[in-house]
């Protein structure tokens, strides 16, 4: 069954877009296998005690072989975000049943200047 999870990033641009890949794994630390009829779901908040869900996802990737998701997050998603730190939690839904397996911090940086001088 599955166990926990493994964020490979933890803070992105505001504005921009960001493949998010996670790493699902099993309750030894291994990869886990996501089935065909598994889906991926990411769930971003404000923090704990506000339920407020300001991005929800699917993921866009699945590699089920290897245990790894990849959310593709867009630059409408997080551009009227705040500059801080979010709370993102992801699960794996089969049917009705969901098992949570990550809820982690994701943060939220100043535009890239690089990304804003190209679109000028």
């Amino acid at each position: 069954m599955i166990n926990t999870a493994m964020i490979v990033a933890d803070w992105m641009y505001r504005g921009s877009s960001f493949k998010l890949p996670i790493s699902i794994l099993d309750e030894d630390g291994n990869p886990s296998i996501i089935e065909e009829e598994e889906t991926a779901h990411l769930r971003v908040f404000y923090d704990e005690i506000d339920p407020t869900v300001l991005i929800e996802k699917e993921a866009a990737l699945v590699y089920g072989d290897i245990g790894l998701v990849i959310f593709e997050i867009e630059p409408s998603d997080t551009i009227d975000l705040l500059e801080q730190s979010y709370v993102i939690k992801v699960h794996i839904q089969k049917d009705e049943e969901v098992f949570p397996v990550l809820v982690t911090r994701l943060g939220v940086v100043p535009f890239n200047p690089v990304i804003m001088e190209e679109e000028e």
